[in-house]
């Protein structure tokens, strides 16, 4: 604090957050951190302090504000595991997935492994009463100093490179929204698409009342779907469509926007093949002079 206020910034940092401990476990970690909670909530109460538990439980502690489960797998887990907030029990503790990444079996990142990482985030998404904060790892790296694959963003000294898991970090970032919304998303053969291999999420962002559907579908053909916004009352609707998609081992997928058609709060869309996509609707109501 001395030195941040030596060089020019007395103001102390807003800080809301503290993790006791990394990725430690067991007995012993949690009898220390019943210590450090109590201490740190002793003076600094308003802190949220958040432990290294993953959803299995949280061991033997007394009390904890949120835990903070890791994943590095496969795309096949993140696949298969859209759903594993779901029927999560409330009211203990909230959620930080402060790591996550899809790094097995796919080289220094492709659009396989961006399409399973966008898929376990419609998971965390439309569990935002629990899921409150994730953060992808790593985010960095600069070529011929990495110590892990994939990252999000590799550079040397003259450029930036983004991958395209990039692209699925901005697309949920820049489409963030205030409110889940129930929906009814069906595929072509009538099951609920969240049983099968799509990822679905629907969300209401406060400020500019636009409704945010994304879909992602993990299969080798075009799936045909039907979306109901459940309660949605829509006037004068524009709508805007970003599809990243491509071959599986693409590493250089990016996604690109159009135009998209939506009359009513009831509307088919034809996923592609191996896709991301991002439809935001626009209230195009006319202000009163």
């Amino acid at each position: 604090g001395a030195k941040r206020a030596e060089q020019g910034h007395p103001a102390p940092f807003p800080l809301q957050y503290v993790e006791i401990g990394n990725e430690n476990w067991g007995d012993e970690y949690d009898k220390r951190f019943d210590i450090f909670y109590t201490a740190i909530k002793e003076k600094y109460p308003e802190l949220t302090l958040i432990s290294n538990h993953g959803l299995g439980g949280t061991g033997k502690i007394a009390k904890t504000d949120m835990i903070d489960p890791h994943w590095y797998v496969n795309p096949e887990f993140f696949f298969q595991n859209t759903t594993i907030f779901d029927n999560h029990p409330r009211g203990k503790y909230d959620v930080y997935v402060g790591e996550y990444a899809c790094n097995a079996n796919v080289g220094g990142g492709n659009l396989r492994a961006a399409l399973s990482e966008a898929a376990f985030i419609s998971g965390m998404e439309r569990n935002g009463d629990l899921v409150k904060m994730t953060s992808y790892a790593p985010l960095l790296a600069k070529d011929g100093h990495t110590q892990w694959n994939p990252d999000l963003i590799y550079f040397n000294n003259t450029e930036v490179r983004p991958t395209v898991g990039y692209y699925t970090q901005q697309m949920y970032g820049q489409n963030a929204g205030t409110e889940y919304l129930s929906s009814t998303v069906k595929l072509n053969n009538g099951w609920d698409a969240v049983k099968k291999r799509v990822g679905v999420s629907v969300v209401k962002a406060a400020g500019t009342g636009d409704y945010i559907v994304k879909l992602v579908n993990m299969l080798p053909v075009e799936v045909s779907s039907q979306v109901k916004l459940d309660g949605a009352t829509l006037v004068n609707p524009s709508a805007t469509k970003t599809i990243l998609t491509g071959d599986p081992k693409d590493r250089g997928a990016k996604p690109a926007s159009s135009d998209f058609k939506v009359e009513g709060n009831d509307f088919s869309y034809s996923m592609p093949a191996y896709s991301f996509t991002v439809i935001r609707i626009h209230q195009n109501i006319e202000k009163k002079k």
